[in-house]
């Protein structure tokens, strides 16, 4: 009997763990940014995800609504102001490059970066280091992440807790920080709700729920 249960086991290990690897994992409908910041994986092909709530910028640093794209060699990014591709290499990084139409119709801003997620079942470590270009002002910023998941009852859908840090070298802008969740519900439906935030208009160091709001559907 032992040597039954033993097989048994055996069998349904990998399952178990394919399915604790999913729960752990920012989900098939989140998309491949985090609250704030890109994280270092893209989109599967013929993916399409769409911001229909997005409430940052008063308690935490603005972020844009976006369309992503997800297409065989790259995903696309798509923002009223801009547009953005995003790519793997082989090293694991993820380099991608945004540009934006800036204060006038001759002023093009720009964001360059590469991201990189290292993850393991009980954590998700994403690094986001950048170049902008903001209104004739280069700027650098390093953006990091962890993500932890947080046990759940299986129809209440896979929930994790992040925190995000953003630090930048442009004059008088604060440093930015934001703590929340991210619940996947649906497996076609992303909710970010950021309790805690410094970083926007409002205030440096504001607590607030929810010091932003924003949700994400993949089609």
């Amino acid at each position: 009997m032992i040597r039954v249960l033993s097989r048994r086991t055996g069998v349904r290990r990998p399952i178990l763990l394919g399915l604790l690897a999913l729960l752990c994992s920012t989900g098939q409908a989140a998309p491949t940014r985090l609250f704030l910041q890109e994280e270092g994986r893209v989109a599967p092909a013929r993916a399409i995800y769409i911001d229909v709530i997005n409430s940052t910028g008063d308690w935490t640093p603005a972020a844009e609504s976006e369309l992503r794209l997800g297409l065989p060699v790259a995903e696309v990014l798509l923002s009223p102001h801009g547009i953005g591709v995003k790519f793997e290499i082989p090293n694991g990084w993820v380099p991608y490059v945004v540009s934006n139409l800036g204060t006038s119709p001759s002023t093009i801003d720009y964001r360059l970066g590469a991201a990189y997620l290292w993850q393991t079942p009980g954590i998700s470590v994403n690094f986001d280091p950048e170049v902008a270009r903001i209104s004739r002002e280069t700027i650098f910023n390093f953006n990091g992440a962890i993500f932890f998941p947080l046990d759940a009852a299986s129809w209440f859908g896979p929930l994790q807790l992040g925190t995000e840090l953003m630090l930048t070298s442009r004059k008088d802008a604060a440093t930015g920080l934001a703590m929340g969740f991210r619940w996947n519900p649906r497996e076609w439906l992303a909710a970010d709700v950021v309790i805690g935030g410094s970083g926007g208009k409002i205030g440096n160091g504001a607590i607030r729920t929810p010091a932003a709001l924003r949700v994400n559907i993949q089609f």
